[in-house]
């Protein structure tokens, strides 16, 4: 009776290992990587396509408000990027292209804009 269990045991073990060899073995194409503070909260959130950094990336503040929103483009800054103060109000808001800076506006506190730079 063991030696019955052995071999289908070893039977199955090669049927995997000869699944994935055929079919390949590799990390998922799209996921998201999270960070948490010791809170529980999210801290960050990263999406990911085949291991680069691609659509968009959240910081929050520790009470769980956004802090950060940033584009992504093959791990290169690519579009929209908005910080926010901790009372919600927009801080800055950026336009990347292709990891340069295209366009910048700052807000003061009260979201009054006080620069905006093209």
């Amino acid at each position: 009776m063991q030696q019955k269990n052995t071999i289908r045991g070893l039977t199955f073990s090669c049927l995997v290992f000869v699944c994935l060899f055929m079919f390949g073995f590799t990390a998922p194409a799209e996921d998201v990587r999270m960070t948490y503070f010791p809170n529980g909260y999210i801290k960050t959130t990263t999406q990911y396509e085949h291991g680069k950094k691609n659509g968009v990336f959240k910081q929050f503040f520790e009470n769980g408000k956004i802090q950060l929103l940033r584009s992504y483009k093959d791990d290169v800054l690519d579009g929209k990027s908005r910080e926010y103060y901790p009372n919600g109000k927009l801080k800055e808001e950026l336009v990347y292209e292709q990891g340069k800076v295209i366009h910048l506006r700052l807000y003061d506190e009260q979201g009054k804009l006080i620069l905006s730079k093209y």
